[in-house]
């Protein structure tokens, strides 16, 4: 069970990917209008009650004399749900702390995912202007789906993305494509 307090850092990290990396990468700095840390937090609670979700943080040692702080900080996650009715997992999330980028924990992460969940397919949405992370799926053996463009709703706003984004999937036979 994941506490509260490593929830909170998990939404820290996600905000923190947003709006230093993501919401400029595909110029969508308004969505950080709609997106707030409460609305993560009550998104990533609602994941991870569902039965079939799980979540995988990395960690890393504090150096005590850096910040502080002892013991360890959570570095990343990543968040994989099973949807019955595609018969697959689904990565819905996978965030590294901007701070830790650049470190192979988004690699370290995506291999503990690859190790632990082996029996179905695999999928993952990826902004097709996030280079790095479609770069590392397809390093593990995802290949590309499906390429469609995206909607990004919160409660009653929606926001029209003109860049598209790749499905990207491990494990597949032709006739497990989704799309």
């Amino acid at each position: 069970m994941i506490s509260d307090e490593d929830i909170k850092r998990c939404v820290e990290i996600e905000y923190d990917c947003w709006k230093n990396n993501l919401a400029p990468m595909v110029n969508i700095t308004e969505y950080l209008y709609f997106q707030t840390k409460v609305s993560l937090e009550i998104e990533l609670k609602k994941l991870l009650s569902q039965n079939k979700t799980n979540i995988i943080l990395s960690h890393q040692r504090v150096d005590p004399q850096s910040q502080g702080l002892t013991g360890t900080v959570i570095t990343g996650f990543v968040v994989i749900s099973y949807y019955q009715q595609h018969n697959r997992y689904v990565i819905e999330k996978l965030f590294v702390a901007p701070e830790y980028q650049n470190n192979h924990i988004a690699q370290n992460l995506l291999h503990a995912v690859i190790n632990n969940f082996t029996d179905l397919p695999i999928s993952m949405a990826v902004f097709k202007e996030n280079r790095i992370m479609a770069h590392i799926l397809i390093k593990y053996g995802f290949r590309q789906s499906y390429n469609r463009s995206l909607s990004l709703e919160y409660g009653k706003n929606k926001i029209d993305i003109p860049h598209s984004y790749y499905l990207l999937e491990r494990n597949l036979d032709e006739e497990d494509i989704l799309w």
